[in-house]
């Protein structure tokens, strides 16, 4: 009895190890799809309504350029600094759960004698 004790514990351990990665995998490529669509959506919306005036104006396609790398460079190196940020921590999801509840059940078929 003692030494499938000591398997369940090892198994518990185990299976608690793999969800604590699968989480911490879980919240770092969730950040990571929030960051690119932050820095891509700012992006796009600079090109909606600048978009004309370096399509007039070629000097300032470059100057778009410039900023459009400087934005995506920084934004990359926030993100990169994030995921090692998460990656010094023990992290656990905590799943949504929902409780069903039968009380009106239950009280119904109690008055009624079942």
């Amino acid at each position: 009895m003692d030494r499938d004790k000591k398997v369940r514990d090892v198994m518990r351990r185990e299976n608690d190890e793999k969800y604590r990665y699968q989480s911490k995998k879980r919240l770092t490529t969730n950040i990571n799809k929030k960051f690119t669509t932050t820095m891509i959506g700012a992006l796009a919306a600079f090109e909606k309504y600048f978009g004309n005036v370096w399509e007039r104006d070629p000097r300032w396609r470059e100057v778009w350029e410039k900023a459009r790398t400087e934005v995506l460079d920084v934004g990359n190196k926030n993100l990169r600094a994030a995921e090692q940020e998460i990656s010094e921590y023990t992290i656990s999801w905590d799943r949504h759960i929902t409780e069903f509840r039968f009380n009106d059940i239950t009280k119904k078929e109690n008055e009624n004698g079942h």
